[in-house]
């Protein structure tokens, strides 16, 4: 393995167990690097902190370093109050909203909470309260995106976004998963009746509504997989999964999750996520499953950055995975000339006037010939998604 990925996980490990990992030979600005395109630079800024060597790093590199996690922690603090106020006025409202990663996610970072930086808060309402959700947010500084809920039916967007100018975005989940495939929906169908065992916890002094630990562990894994399939996934989103897991561990019905997970023949994934937590990050989370390759999912994954888009060609190779996951195999006219579905959930139509969808090629081909003119990051835009491809095959993703 890359050893700079071994002190990259070693130095994270290192924050979250507060005991230093030994290193070898560590390269401060690769470390950095990775630190920022998974989005995650206080929290290995923390762990290297631990380390004298780390002292003798170029100056530049560590006021630069401190200085972003400050910013970053000063932030996410801000962001973390302006979501507790108006949750508790969705509360006060009688709204019950089930808060699914964010803060949740956060708060398993123990003192390093704000050291894990999320600008999205995930919150999971009944359909029949969307208008007053709306109302309150509205009320409160929040802007809803460009949708009119005339035209597109609030039962076809399985989420809505509304931002806030503290740079907040609230997405608002009416259904857990989209349907835009087979296993999509098989995914909603392993999170059925959330609210019948929801809980409450005290985050930050606060109520709040959350699935159950089985149900929330496993939306984590679901969350996880939908990114994977598409761009891919990172460091990230494995990390709070495996604490979630490690934290509820005697509360999670293990034989549950497992069950979901091979209902959607997805425990070879599974198992090499767990192999890495165990390998890298002293994680013991038992399955019952065995795993396929967990050093070239490692290496998809330290790739990918927070959600599979930390370069240009990892854009260009998620298209060529999403066509394959919803279609079954590839084909490169994909990449110019979508399917009129694909074009109606990427600019959220209902429909589209057949006139119209070869405007809409046009466009996509212009977008894509404006960010590939160089031939040779379309020749590694490919690759990445043949390569990408071939991962997925080898899970049973795509045939």
């Amino acid at each position: 393995m890359d050893q700079q990925i071994y002190n990259f996980l070693a130095v994270i490990n290192t924050a979250i167990r507060g005991k230093p990992m030994k290193l070898k030979n560590p390269d401060w600005e690769r470390i950095s690097a990775y630190a920022k395109i998974h989005n995650i630079v206080p929290l290995v800024y923390e762990g290297c902190s631990k380390y004298e060597i780390f002292s003798k790093a170029p100056i530049e590199l560590r006021s630069k370093y401190f200085a972003s996690s400050v910013v970053s922690i000063k932030e996410q603090i801000c962001r973390t109050q302006v979501f507790l106020d108006i949750y508790n006025k969705l509360l006060c409202a009688g709204i019950k909203p089930l808060l699914l990663k964010g803060l949740i996610c956060r708060s398993l970072y123990g003192e390093l909470a704000d050291h894990r930086p999320s600008r999205d808060e995930d919150i999971y309402i009944k359909t029949e309260d969307f208008n007053i959700c709306r109302n309150i947010l509205e009320q409160n500084g929040f802007v809803m995106e460009d949708l009119d809920l005339n035209v597109i039916p609030l039962s076809e967007l399985s989420e809505i976004t509304f931002l806030h100018k503290s740079g907040l975005v609230i997405e608002v989940h009416t259904s857990l998963m989209d349907n835009t495939n087979q296993i999509r929906a098989r995914m909603n169908s392993c999170l059925e009746d959330v609210y019948e065992d929801c809980i409450t916890q005290e985050l930050d002094g606060r109520l709040i509504y959350s699935m159950s630990p089985t149900k929330c562990y496993l939306f984590l894994f679901l969350h996880l997989y939908k990114h994977f399939m598409y761009f891919g996934v990172g460091i990230r989103q494995l990390l709070d999964m495996l604490l979630y897991g490690e934290k509820y561990y005697t509360e999670i019905d293990w034989e549950k999750v497992e069950e979901n997970i091979r209902s959607l023949s997805a425990g070879k994934f599974y198992a090499d996520l767990l192999d890495i937590g165990s390998r890298y990050l002293n994680f013991n989370i038992k399955s019952s499953f065995s795993g396929n390759n967990y050093s070239l999912l490692l290496e998809d994954i330290m790739n990918a950055g927070v959600f599979g888009k930390a370069t240009a060609e990892r854009r260009i190779g998620g298209s060529m995975t999403r066509a394959a996951v919803n279609y079954g195999r590839f084909h490169y006219r994909n990449l110019f000339l979508p399917k009129k579905k694909d074009l109606m959930r990427k600019y959220r139509l209902t429909s589209i006037k057949p006139i119209r969808v070869p405007a809409l090629w046009l466009k996509r081909i212009r977008r894509f010939l404006r960010y590939n003119f160089d031939i040779s990051l379309l020749y590694k835009s490919l690759r990445t998604g043949r390569r990408r491809i071939k991962l997925l095959k080898s899970y049973g993703i795509i045939n």
